[in-house]
Protein backbone atom coordinates (compact mmCIF):
# COMPACT_ATOMS: atom_id res chain seq x y z
CA UNK A 1 0.00 0.00 0.00
CA UNK A 2 3.06 2.42 0.74
CA UNK A 3 4.15 1.83 -2.71
CA UNK A 4 0.97 3.18 -4.36
CA UNK A 5 0.61 6.06 -2.20
CA UNK A 6 4.60 6.63 -3.51
CA UNK A 7 3.52 6.43 -6.86
CA UNK A 8 0.25 8.51 -6.80
CA UNK A 9 2.77 11.32 -5.04
CA UNK A 10 5.43 11.33 -7.62
CA UNK A 11 2.49 11.24 -10.45
CA UNK A 12 1.53 14.05 -8.91
CA UNK A 13 4.79 16.30 -8.56
CA UNK A 14 5.18 15.36 -11.99
CA UNK A 15 1.48 17.01 -13.18
CA UNK A 16 2.38 19.90 -11.16
CA UNK A 17 5.46 20.75 -12.51
CA UNK A 18 3.67 20.36 -15.96
CA UNK A 19 1.09 22.88 -14.84
CA UNK A 20 3.77 25.15 -13.41
CA UNK A 21 6.05 25.46 -16.41
CA UNK A 22 2.68 25.51 -18.81
CA UNK A 23 4.35 22.01 -20.65
CA UNK A 24 0.47 21.28 -22.31
CA UNK A 25 -2.55 22.60 -23.07
CA UNK A 26 -5.80 20.70 -21.51
CA UNK A 27 -8.45 20.83 -24.78
CA UNK A 28 -12.32 18.84 -25.15
CA UNK A 29 -12.01 16.83 -27.42
CA UNK A 30 -15.40 17.73 -29.14
CA UNK A 31 -13.99 21.82 -29.91
CA UNK A 32 -10.59 20.70 -31.51
CA UNK A 33 -10.15 21.31 -35.37
CA UNK A 34 -10.27 18.17 -37.65
CA UNK A 35 -6.80 18.94 -38.71
CA UNK A 36 -5.27 18.56 -35.04
CA UNK A 37 -4.40 15.28 -33.80
CA UNK A 38 -4.62 14.30 -29.98
CA UNK A 39 -1.98 12.54 -28.70
CA UNK A 40 -2.10 9.74 -26.09
CA UNK A 41 0.40 9.60 -23.41
CA UNK A 42 1.83 6.88 -20.81
CA UNK A 43 3.05 6.71 -17.29
CA UNK A 44 6.58 6.05 -16.65
CA UNK A 45 7.38 5.03 -12.93
CA UNK A 46 10.85 4.02 -11.89
CA UNK A 47 11.96 3.44 -8.42
CA UNK A 48 15.15 5.11 -7.13
CA UNK A 49 18.06 3.32 -5.51
CA UNK A 50 16.91 5.35 -2.72
CA UNK A 51 13.26 3.83 -2.39
CA UNK A 52 11.64 7.45 -4.42
CA UNK A 53 9.57 6.96 -7.08
CA UNK A 54 9.78 9.05 -10.29
CA UNK A 55 6.79 9.26 -12.17
CA UNK A 56 7.36 11.10 -15.75
CA UNK A 57 4.04 11.19 -17.96
CA UNK A 58 5.53 10.80 -22.00
CA UNK A 59 3.56 11.28 -25.80
CA UNK A 60 2.83 7.84 -27.44
CA UNK A 61 5.05 8.99 -30.30
CA UNK A 62 3.89 6.47 -32.71
CA UNK A 63 0.62 8.48 -32.77
CA UNK A 64 2.24 11.33 -34.31
CA UNK A 65 2.19 10.17 -37.68
CA UNK A 66 4.96 11.01 -40.46
CA UNK A 67 7.61 13.30 -39.30
CA UNK A 68 10.19 14.94 -41.06
CA UNK A 69 14.06 14.88 -40.03
CA UNK A 70 15.25 17.49 -38.07
CA UNK A 71 19.48 18.41 -38.29
CA UNK A 72 20.99 20.17 -35.27
CA UNK A 73 24.09 20.07 -35.68
CA UNK A 74 26.03 20.21 -31.92
CA UNK A 75 29.25 22.84 -32.16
Amino acid sequence: METLRKIELAKQVELDNFKHFEVFEEVNRKEIEQKQVIISSRWIIQRKDDGRMKARIVARGYEEGEMSSVDAPTV
